[in-house]
């Protein structure tokens, strides 16, 4: 236990709270305070001894601070202060009407000393506690000031008058100017315009509760450098207070690659759609001419064979269009023409329209409509394509002779659900998390001999939830699946 100062309790002035407002002592170090306090009480016990012996009744009172002192002083091992206290009070006790005023003086003086002493080794220790404490949040500065300078990405912190109050390293390199040029101008020299006069109103909507443009959204924008050029980003802000200020801070990454790499991407989708998806189109075509016009004509491993090249024709085919719809829905760039329409003549339709998928497994489609009169909110040509791709998986995996179930219902007031349900052999648990995933296939030679490509499914569930909906199934391994849309009744 550290040692701690000593007061003493009747003669010694009482000091000011150091929580009160109106005191200056709540203002000072803590070193200034110890030292402060040491003061306070040499004098009172010097102001004690007086010019010589002190009266009886300051004997009295003096007698009683010295025994708290002695107490103190053996509780925290202060001994020396301890014995002295003693030898005063003995002193005060014994002495009569003939005592020696020097003696008392010199006992006096050597307890002041003490005391002084003590309050010396406590301030040196005060000083040593807090050089640890200062040297660990020092250090913890740093620490924190390395990792933010050696972030890949860029950091810029600005108030919320659009000030910049930081920007690192990487935000030097990423816009050519300097941290000195930067600090305290407007982080709109950052921008191209118009984002460079629209900026601080944006913060003043924001700051007024308006909508956010970027606030909590990480998104694309264009920054400019110091030079003048341009370069795309993707920039993320937040928004944090100190002391009831607002300040805002953004992550800031250069993607010039990342939009290179998309363009090439682009292209080589451009090239395979015209290149490659034309003429597959073309050979499906005649292939399936061939086959219908002369397989009578062939021995049967010639039809076979037709037959295999017609079908993988039209499985590449499908290959393609789906990669091809894959990348435009990442990308942002598939054609969506939301229209209110009635879903129950609109699921009706398309099953009617596909009974060949049903023919040609040896199927039966069972529909089960009761939405009458309720419109949803889509692109028919788009929900075509994903019930059919829930009707082909029921159709390939269902046994010879099984009826695959379409249902459309409501599911609650707000939200109708399409189901279709299929007695086939399920979906294994251990793969039921990854159904949704691109090339998914539980089983690849099972997929393979029914033509699938594992890509249906994620298409199917970026079409709905481009309607606002969602995509789920229910499975039992052995007794067959159930894959549903729930989608929103539209209000109009």
């Amino acid at each position: 236990m550290t040692r701690t100062s000593f007061m003493l309790s009747k003669s010694m002035p009482r000091q000011r709270n150091e929580s009160d407002p109106n005191s200056t002592r709540g203002k000072l170090s803590l070193k200034e305070r110890y030292q402060q306090r040491k003061i306070d009480l040499l004098n009172s016990l010097k102001s004690l001894s007086g010019e010589g012996f002190p009266s009886l009744q300051r004997s009295i009172e003096l007698q009683c601070d010295l025994h708290k002192l002695a107490g103190s002083a053996s509780h925290f091992g202060d001994q020396k202060i301890g014995d002295l206290s003693g030898s005063l009070d003995e002193y005060l006790q014994n002495s009569g009407s003939e005592s020696d005023p020097s003696y008392f003086r010199r006992l006096v003086a050597e307890l002041c000393d003490e005391i002084e002493k003590s309050f010396n080794d406590q301030m040196s220790h005060i000083s040593s506690s807090q050089d640890v404490v200062w040297n660990r949040d020092s250090y913890a500065k740093e620490e924190l000031r390395a990792v933010i300078d050696t972030m890949l990405d860029g950091l810029i912190v600005i108030n919320d008058r659009g000030i910049i109050r930081d920007f690192t390293p990487v935000s030097e390199k990423l816009f050519g100017y300097s941290t000195d040029e930067v600090i305290g101008q407007n982080i709109s020299m950052l921008m191209p315009e118009p984002d460079r006069s629209n900026h601080d109103s944006y913060l003043d909507n924001y700051a007024k509760g308006g909508l956010a443009k970027i606030v909590g959204i990480g998104r694309e924008v264009i920054g400019q450098r110091k030079d003048g050029s341009t370069f795309p980003m993707e920039l993320g802000v937040s928004r944090f207070e100190i002391g009831g200020k607002k300040k805002y801070v953004g992550i800031c990454r250069d993607i010039t690659q990342r939009k290179r790499d998309e363009k090439i991407k682009d292209e080589f989708i451009s090239t395979v759609s015209h290149e490659l998806r034309s003429p597959l189109t073309s050979l499906q075509a005649s292939l399936g001419l061939l086959l219908a016009r002369h397989a009578h004509d062939l021995d049967e491993q010639g039809t076979r064979l037709l037959s295999l090249a017609h079908n993988g024709a039209i499985r590449l085919s499908e290959l393609v269009n789906d990669i091809l719809d894959l990348e435009k829905i990442a990308a942002g760039k598939l054609e969506i023409v939301l229209q209110s329409i009635e879903i129950g003549p609109l699921v009706q339709d398309i099953v009617d329209r596909h009974a060949g998928l049903a023919l040609s497994h040896d199927v039966q489609f069972e529909t089960q409509v009761n939405v009458s009169g309720v419109k949803v909110r889509l692109d028919p040509n788009r929900f075509n394509q994903a019930l059919v791709n829930l009707l082909s998986n029921a159709a390939k995996f269902s046994d010879a002779g099984d009826t695959v179930l379409i249902s459309a219902e409501l599911d609650d007031p707000t939200n109708v659900r399409i189901a279709v349900k299929d007695n086939g052999p399920g979906i294994p648990l251990a793969f039921q998390s990854k159904i949704f995933q691109r090339f998914a296939q539980a089983d690849s030679s099972t997929t393979r001999q029914q033509g699938g490509s594992g890509l249906g499914l994620n298409i199917t569930k970026s079409l709905i939830e481009e309607f606002g909906g969602t995509v789920n199934f229910e499975s039992t391994e052995g007794k067959g699946t159930s894959f549903y849309f729930v989608l929103p009744v539209a209000l109009d």
